[in-house]
């Protein structure tokens, strides 16, 4: 797939996003690990780097999924940045470097 540069921070970004509220289930509904791993990683696979999240998106449960997809792909490219409320972290990449 190919990327665009998001700004002015370098980061090459799918132009295709996954939202990731279904990732985390139903409201009620227990998180499934497997089948977030399942989406995640699809998506991955298509070259898609750009992901939506959410703290109330699986009570965070859906970004630790994230994490793990991304931690397994240390080259493909994923640059992780949460911003949201007291709940989130704000970060980029494996180093934790801030935005």
């Amino acid at each position: 797939m190919e990327k665009r540069t998001l700004g002015k921070t370098g980061f090459a970004i799918s132009p295709v996003s996954l939202g990731t509220w279904q990732v985390g289930g139903k409201w009620g509904s227990e998180f499934n690990e497997k089948n977030a791993g399942t989406i995640l990683n699809m998506a991955a696979d298509n070259g898609v780097n750009f992901f939506d999240t959410a703290d109330v998106y699986g009570d965070l449960k859906v970004r630790q999924a994230l994490a793990v997809v991304v931690f397994e792909r240390p080259n493909h490219g994923i640059p992780l940045i949460f911003i949201g409320s007291s709940k989130s972290m704000l970060f980029v990449g494996a180093e934790r470097q801030p935005l």
